[in-house]
C-alpha cells in the first residue's frame, strides 16, 4: 500500500493510493473520529478499501466523516468553495454541546461556555420567538442550501 503524508494548510493529512486502479476516480477526502481511528494515519488504514477509487480525476470530490470529523465535513459542504458531489457522514458530532463534554473529558480541561457560544433561541425556547442573530445566520445558509438543491435542473 502506497502511503502519501503531508500537510495542508497546516493540518496532517494521510493518502492512500489506488491498488490495481487503472483509470482515475473520484477524489473521496474524509476526516477521523474522537473515538478509535483518531489519527488520519489510523483512519486511512481503516478505511483501507477507499483505495480502490483513487486515483483521482476532476469530478467535485466527495466528503466522508466520522464523528467531530462529521462536523468538519458538513462544514465543508455548507461553505461552499468546492464542488462536492457526495457526503457521507457516520455518527457524525452535531450537537456541540455533547461533542464539547466528550472532548472535556479526554483533555482535562473544561471548555469557556459565552452565551453567544450555543444559543440559538432564548430559554427554555418552548414558545415562538423573534430570530436570534446565530439563528437567523443559520436560516439564511439553509434556506440558501435547499433552494439551490431543489432548484437546480
Amino acid at each position: 500500500m502506497e502511503t502519501i503524508t503531508g500537510t495542508a494548510a497546516g493540518v496532517p493529512f494521510t493518502a492512500l493510493a489506488p491498488t490495481g486502479a487503472d483509470r482515475p476516480a473520484p477524489l473521496i477526502v474524509t476526516w477521523h473520529m474522537l473515538d478509535a481511528p483518531r489519527t488520519d494515519a489510523a483512519f486511512a488504514a481503516a478505511l483501507a478499501a477507499l483505495r480502490e477509487q483513487l486515483p483521482v480525476d476532476d469530478e467535485p470530490i466527495s466528503l466522508l466523516g466520522g464523528s467531530l470529523g462529521g462536523a468538519v465535513a458538513l462544514q465543508v459542504l455548507t461553505t461552499q468553495q468546492i464542488p462536492i458531489k457526495t457526503v457521507t457522514l457516520v455518527n457524525p458530532a452535531v450537537r456541540i454541546r455533547s461533542t464539547l463534554a466528550v472532548i472535556e473529558a479526554g483533555s482535562g480541561q473544561a471548555y469557556p461556555w459565552t452565551a453567544e457560544a450555543h444559543r440559538a433561541a432564548d430559554e427554555p425556547g418552548l414558545e415562538p420567538a423573534p430570530q436570534l442573530p446565530t439563528a437567523k445566520a443559520v436560516d439564511g445558509i439553509l434556506t440558501g442550501w435547499f433552494h439551490r438543491q431543489l432548484t437546480a435542473t
